[in-house]
């Protein structure tokens, strides 16, 4: 074999390679998540391509209680179904969470059963609701602080909580025969981490996932609660 041809078949050997090198490399390694309800009152978590890292996956309320708790290392997929008949009426959090990602699906329990919050737009500036009339709306104003605003409230009823992914309120405020509501949220002096903004009106229901990350506050992806859409069955994240 002439020199020239073994060096034409020795460069397409090393190109083949870095081709499949490429090609693996850019294969989603991503943690999957995929809740779905079984019954009324369970559903079933499942998860994949946890490439045996050690991951959390956990339910909590919004006070804090750890009503379900579960570590698994070593596995590359995690399968658990779970029975909900206990949980007393409210919001909760099913947190999945390993060293490369953390998924957060807010979950509520009401007396006919167990509804997913359904994922919305995302924004880092501004997010407005509008249900039956009421509007709300969450604005990053400055490094340490954002606003939440209420509109059309009717003189009903409304809740405006932050909490940490780990159950500790940090704030809340009952409102009452109101018809508009605005605050300013100060944050600074908190700890890196997730926080959720849990607003419910008796016309509109959503959690704020709110990330402090050095010294910045960002507000991401909101879920909003629809107990009359077939997609509250399934979350998939």
């Amino acid at each position: 074999m002439k020199v020239s041809q073994l060096i034409m078949t020795a460069v397409v050997s090393i190109f083949f390679t870095l081709s499949i090198h490429a090609q693996s490399e850019n294969i989603d390694h991503r943690m999957l998540v995929k809740i779905e309800k079984q019954s009324d009152e369970a559903i079933h978590i499942r998860l994949a391509n946890l490439e045996k890292a050690r991951t959390e996956v956990s339910i909590t309320d919004l006070d804090g209680k750890v009503w379900f708790s579960e570590y698994v290392w070593g596995e590359h997929g995690y399968s658990k179904m779970l029975n909900l008949s206990t949980l007393t009426v409210g919001t909760y959090t099913v947190l999945v969470k390993n060293k490369k990602r953390t998924d957060l699906q807010a979950m509520e329990k009401k007396a006919d059963g167990v509804y997913f919050y359904e994922a919305g737009a995302t924004n880092t500036t501004q997010l407005t609701s509008s249900n039956a009339n009421t509007v709300a709306r969450v604005k990053g104003r400055k490094t340490h602080s954002f606003v939440v605003q209420l509109a059309n409230l009717r003189q009903q009823k409304a809740t405006v909580q932050l909490y940490h992914i780990n159950g500790i309120v940090m704030f809340k405020d009952n409102i009452q025969s109101r018809n508009g509501y605005a605050k300013e949220i100060n944050l600074e002096g908190l700890e890196s981490g997730v926080y959720a903004l849990a607003v419910h009106t008796p016309q509109l229901q959503f959690v704020q996932w709110i990330t402090i990350t050095n010294d910045t506050i960002r507000v991401s992806e909101r879920q909003t609660l629809n107990t009359k859409d077939e997609r509250s069955r399934v979350a998939i994240r």
